[in-house]
């Protein structure tokens, strides 16, 4: 049914005019950008390449969450003029082709350097585009969800969501396979400004199914009282305690951020474990895109029939597992097992956060609840980060940091609980 036949006194809701497509193109969208990055992928890839790049310890900490960090902060800023606006797609449209354009420059850039004498500037350049990217993305993030909320109904957000996610785990099978492939054949950066441009290829892919979705604006918003920024802060205690899950649930995903203590070295740590070459990274990542198609058929089946906790406690449960494994793994095939039940359990949790969330957030003031989660879980993930950095250096050993997190994730399963189901009346 279109728009056009739709009558003013049609019972159909705005949303389910066309969800069919809409729910096509967004995991479409999704699927392709998601698989796109994993050709530079921030656990297995990129603290690989940032050591060939000669990075601080610090920075190869960093790596995993570089584009995250970009995401997380910046629509704090803009969410109370978002919150306001009838049509978002437009704007989330001009922050997308800025958020890809970035990976073109570094392309071309390694391709004309020379790597052995401009190892640093490289390196600025990779982080740069990296960091420049999940900045406008971040801009973005708050549109992005409240199209989401406008085009895709609630009983198919859990399935949308894990099947974008499921979209790009097929696609990372064969992508880490790329990834070893090229690395093996393409030594140095050659290797890797092949992956810049596989990426930059699969994002303007992306960027072409995100312009198939059909938004229909909300009238609503144009009569809706304009607020500051700065007033908008001020509002912000009483929009937490509107939803006291939500606060919860920020609570979780800060403690669940401790994941950031194992995760930068633990390819490295394998490779080293293993004395293998830079080309294992590719076979784990297949391992871990093997482990998260699986757990994005679980999540959407879960989180579509009891909502977005059941498959976020599923998979914070999975990844205590993860580090228990991690302890005393010596083999290859263990490893594997490690990345596959890493994958299994990171993308439960991204589908059933990223449900809970749109759920939990107080409806009036969505964007700017969900923005507050995000800015609050920044601090979280450079801390954690840092920290494992800090006990690298020192001399720990990786299954110290394993152990830390471990902690911290048995307390985050236990508040999870305490969170009450939104669909659960």
């Amino acid at each position: 049914m279109s728009a056009q036949n739709c009558s003013p006194s049609s019972e159909v809701p705005p949303i389910e005019l066309h969800v069919r497509q809409n729910v096509a193109a967004h995991i479409l969208d999704g699927g392709l950008y998601i698989g796109a990055m994993m050709f530079l992928a921030g656990t297995t890839v990129l603290p690989v390449l940032f050591e060939f790049l000669g990075a601080a310890t610090w920075l190869i900490a960093l790596a995993p969450q570089l584009s995250i960090l970009g995401f997380l902060i910046p629509s704090i800023f803009v969410a109370h003029w978002v919150d306001r606006l009838h049509r978002v797609k437009p704007f989330t449209l001009w922050m997308g082709l800025f958020q890809r354009l970035p990976f073109v420059f570094v392309t071309v850039a390694i391709f004309m350097l020379d790597a052995e004498q401009h190892k640093s500037l490289l390196l600025v350049m990779v982080v740069g585009a990296i960091l420049f990217s999940g900045l406008c993305g971040g801009f973005g993030m708050g549109a992005w969800q409240e199209l989401i909320h406008r085009t895709v109904p609630a009983r198919h957000r859990a399935g949308m969501f894990a099947s974008r996610n499921a979209l790009a785990a097929i696609l990372g099978l064969f992508i880490g396979i790329a990834v070893e492939i090229i690395l093996e054949t393409y030594t140095g950066m050659q290797g890797y400004g092949i992956l810049f441009a596989c990426a930059a290829f699969g994002l303007f892919l992306s960027y072409w199914a995100f312009w198939h979705i059909r938004e229909i604006p909300d009238d609503n918003k144009v009569h809706q009282e304009r607020i500051g920024f700065w007033q908008n802060m001020r509002d912000l205690p009483a929009i937490l305690k509107a939803e006291p899950g939500f606060i919860l649930l920020i609570a979780v995903t800060v403690l669940t951020s401790s994941s950031m203590l194992v995760v930068p070295f633990l390819a490295i740590e394998a490779r080293d474990r293993l004395m293998a070459s830079d080309a294992i990274v590719g076979v784990f990542l297949t391992a871990q895109m093997i482990g998260g198609l699986i757990g994005n058929i679980f999540a959407g089946y879960l989180g579509n029939k009891w909502g977005g906790r059941l498959p976020y406690f599923v998979g914070s449960f999975l990844l205590l597992v993860t580090y228990v494994m991690i302890f005393s793994c010596q083999s290859q095939l263990g490893f594997q097992m490690v990345f596959a039940l890493l994958g299994l359990g990171q993308f439960m949790m991204m589908v059933g956060q990223n449900t809970l969330s749109l759920e939990l957030a107080p409806a009036d003031r969505r964007t700017t609840a969900l923005s507050i989660l995000r800015v609050l879980t920044a601090p979280a993930l450079v801390i954690a980060s840092l920290c494992a950095a800090f006990m690298r250096d020192s001399g720990y050993t990786l299954n110290a940091n394993v152990s830390c997190a471990f902690v911290l994730g048995v307390i985050a399963l236990l508040l999870t609980l305490r969170i009450k189901e939104p669909r659960i009346t």
